[in-house]
């Protein structure tokens, strides 16, 4: 059912099942590595999923796999796996599991099957999400945008070649200037997305950039002034309007994720298979220290459009139904191709009306990136 080709993808698990292998086998990872003939850090790497080439992973995995005299289908039962970042993001952010297991209130037993592919409850990730500092749909691979990881870059053991690690943490903020405009909008960043910026401005028409505060970034570059980037040990800029309030990128997006279904949990016969006790304490944390009420939550989702002449609009955005919009992001983000997007675009309101937009007029969207990703991964498999 497998082959070594597979188990990139789903490196994680295969790191979380090799692991119970050789502790059940009871092979010291001295004598794997003299058996396999690789050295330690390698061991490490793959047994921790963060080894990040793919070339490299199928080289030494092989070995690994020869020397124990096993197969992936032997390893893993013939049973399909669903891959997870759950125990790459745990190592890189060197937690143990019985930390994990203490502050979840999930017993080490259940985390280790999850780690290996066993299907989470939502609860259950939103814990693991809340505490790993990210999302539910990077956990479980299906993110859209680049991680965002609500720590510091620094908190990260360092991985040059890893892509969920150490770029993945806050980095600084982003200053935008649009046309028509003398302010400046900021939005804090990770340093993966620093590094998409300088990537993608002379190549493309349109960014996407996805930011730490819940804000998914669509620019028209045609209509755009200025760009300021600022890296988190940088003074406040005096000329560019900084906002002392702005965000730090400083709460889990799975907060943002989970903040629809917070205010009818109440109610909710099933509020154990969707949100933990301790999971609804800590949104109503948060919402205590930002001071959000109810129409606060609901400006958060809002699609924000500013023209080129320095006018804005809000709409109560349906996304679900505003595919002409999803489709353009995914494909500016995930193929880097703009030349096909269409000069307008449909999307829906809340009260199902349509609404036709030129985007030679925009400067800059601002759209919910938790709920814009949700959206464009039920988009494609809807598509699928």
């Amino acid at each position: 059912m497998y082959s070594y080709k597979d188990l990139f993808d789903i490196r994680s698990n295969v790191g979380a099942k090799l692991t119970e292998y050789i502790k059940a086998k009871e092979i010291t990872k001295s004598k794997l590595c003299q058996d396999a003939g690789i050295s330690r850090p390698t061991l490490d790497k793959i047994l921790n999923g963060t080894i990040g080439s793919m070339v490299n992973y199928e080289r030494h995995i092989e070995k690994i796999f020869d020397s124990l005299n096993i197969t992936p289908d032997i390893l893993f039962g013939k049973t399909t796996i669903k891959r997870n970042n759950i125990r790459a993001l745990r190592k890189l952010q060197n937690e143990k599991i019985d930390y994990i297991a203490e502050c979840t209130g999930i017993s080490e037993n259940r985390l280790r099957a999850i780690e290996a592919g066993e299907e989470p409850t939502l609860a259950e990730l939103r814990d693991l999400a809340a505490l790993l500092n990210t999302n539910t749909l990077f956990l479980t691979g299906e993110n859209v945008f680049d991680a965002q990881v609500s720590l510091l870059n620094y908190f990260f053991e360092h991985e040059d070649s890893d892509d969920l690690g150490y770029n993945s943490g806050f980095w600084g903020h982003v200053g935008i200037l649009p046309v028509g405009s003398k302010l400046y909008h900021w939005f804090p960043i990770t340093g993966n997305v620093r590094n998409q910026i300088y990537d993608d401005i002379d190549s493309l028409e349109y960014l996407i950039i996805p930011c730490m505060n819940n804000k998914l970034l669509f620019l028209n570059m045609a209509n755009i002034k200025q760009i300021r980037l600022l890296d988190e040990a940088c003074d406040e800029p005096v000329d560019a309007n900084w906002d002392s309030d702005v965000d730090f990128g400083e709460i889990p997006p799975v907060i943002y994720e989970a903040l629809e279904d917070y205010d009818r949990s109440d109610d909710d016969s099933n509020i154990d298979d969707t949100m933990s006790p301790k999971f609804r304490e800590l949104i109503k944390r948060f919402l205590e220290m930002k001071k959000w009420d109810e129409d606060d939550i609901w400006d958060l989702w809002k699609l924000v459009l500013h023209y080129r002449d320095g006018e804005e609009s809000h709409f109560d955005i349906d996304l679900d139904r505003s595919y002409s919009l999803l489709t353009d992001i995914d494909i500016i983000y995930s193929f880097k191709e703009d030349e096909c997007i269409d000069h307008w675009f449909w999307i829906e309101n809340m009260e199902s009306e349509e609404i036709c937009i030129n985007i030679d007029q925009i400067a800059m969207m601002e759209l919910p990136l938790v709920q814009v990703e949700r959206a464009i991964c039920k988009m494609r498999k809807e598509e699928e």
